[in-house]
């Protein structure tokens, strides 16, 4: 029996013909995200969803008995229920380091346009890892506080947020004083302006004492600069 595949996009007439000659053997069916009702109608008979940004939820898996696989095109999974799919069996897949390159693009972009710090409900696990990489703070706030100070600032583009990365919370007159979650690594980063060279060079006599230990055929680290 034919696998049916439905990817959950709209394709381009370049992407069809790359991906032609790579799909025999497949029935793949394709459906823009923004379709609702076509999704909806391809789900019940569908083996395995390419999966890219539009949230999988737990009722999208009760229309999909027969779902075997969901595969995210990309890297992280956040947008997938990951309890409902491991209770009916269902497998996710990634693609690990598929989108490093352009996250890492983005994060350096925004760093180059003077932003310091992202204030979000929630961060894509490559993206949340590479702001601190680029020296912004990645601000992960209840809903509520980001809905009121997205609400403030519309109301004011001259409100004034704080964020007190060394305190981990963020602040608006009038509005909130709340914590934001930042693991320990990125928040000690942030604090004494350092990045993941620094931590290495900081244990540079570590790091050469180790190569002295290992076997000469083994490659060797260059002295630190």
């Amino acid at each position: 029996m034919t696998p049916r595949v439905l990817c959950h996009l709209a394709p381009t007439p370049a992407l069809r013909d790359r991906l032609g000659p790579l799909l025999d053997g497949l029935d793949v069916r394709w459906c823009a995200e923004d379709d609702e009702d076509r999704f909806a109608a391809l789900l019940p008979g569908t083996d395995v969803l390419w999966h890219v940004l539009r949230p999988v939820t737990a009722d999208d898996l009760d229309r999909a008995p027969g779902l075997r696989l969901i595969q995210k095109l990309g890297s992280g999974v956040n947008t997938i229920d990951l309890d409902a799919a491991r209770a009916r069996g269902v497998t996710v897949a990634n693609m690990v380091g598929a989108n490093a390159p352009a996250v890492a693009e983005a994060a350096l972009t925004l760093r180059d346009q003077g932003f310091r710090a992202i204030i979000a409900p929630s961060f894509a696990d490559i993206f949340r890892g590479n702001l601190p990489n680029s020296g912004l703070v990645p601000v992960q706030a209840a809903p509520a506080v980001v809905a009121a100070l997205l609400a403030a600032a519309t109301a004011d583009p001259a409100t004034e947020i704080v964020v007190d990365v060394a305190g981990r919370t963020v602040r608006c007159e009038g509005v909130c004083d709340a914590p934001f979650e930042l693991d320990a690594s990125a928040h000690h980063r942030l604090v004494h302006g350092l990045d993941e060279i620094d931590l290495t060079l900081a244990r540079d006599e570590a790091v050469t004492a180790y190569e002295r230990t290992r076997p000469p055929w083994l490659p060797t680290g260059r002295p630190a600069i």
